[in-house]
């Protein structure tokens, strides 16, 4: 209720977000909005902690793309290519070098020129304009495509250099390069 001119929307585990387009004093910027549960900081500095069961913007972003929505964390696209995340951090899903919650917008150290954002249960994943793809977050089940498990990314590191479009869930990611050809990785299931 009260949202109009949305330009992308979102779903999390328990919580919603919105990229809104606003007229601010003549000039237009887009905010992010969010509302459902709050109980690990993922509606931002405006959440008290509990359930919203209306929008609240996100202050100090009026520059939103894209938003992402993960278990209980947020990640936005932002112009020139900027990603910033809050929320819940125990996999380090907030690309920010620690595992440590914040409900203010923290802006992903060391990651630039991003075209697309794809965020998963407690991963994140970025498609740049170069054709490269990072990714951060849990990678317990291989799921970041780094050639490894067990480990946490706490900031972006290389998964592919060529992917247009990139995509990730709560135990796989996948991308689709220039060629059209589609890569994916994560756990192998037997049965």
């Amino acid at each position: 209720t009260g949202l109009t001119d949305v330009v992308h929307v979102s779903m999390g585990s328990n919580h919603t977000c919105a990229v809104v387009r606003e007229d601010d004093a003549g000039m237009p910027v887009q905010r992010v909005y969010c509302w459902g549960r709050d109980g690990l900081a993922q509606l931002g500095p405006n959440g008290d902690g509990t359930d919203q069961h209306t929008p609240i913007v996100v202050p100090g972003i009026d520059d939103a793309i894209q938003v992402g929505c993960g278990g209980a964390n947020v990640c936005v696209l932002r112009e020139g290519g900027r990603v910033s995340c809050w929320g819940q951090n125990t996999e380090g899903q907030l690309g920010i070098e620690t595992t440590a919650p914040t409900n203010t917008p923290v802006q992903v150290p060391g990651l630039q020129l991003v075209s697309r954002l794809s965020v998963g249960q407690v991963t994140a994943f970025a498609s740049r304009t170069d054709g490269s793809v990072a990714g951060w977050g849990d990678n317990e089940l291989g799921q970041l495509g780094i050639g490894t498990t067990g480990d946490t990314a706490l900031s972006p590191v290389p998964i592919l250099a060529s992917g247009i479009e990139v995509t990730g869930g709560s135990r796989y990611g996948c991308t689709v390069d220039a060629a059209g050809d589609v890569y994916c990785w994560g756990p192998v299931d037997d049965t």
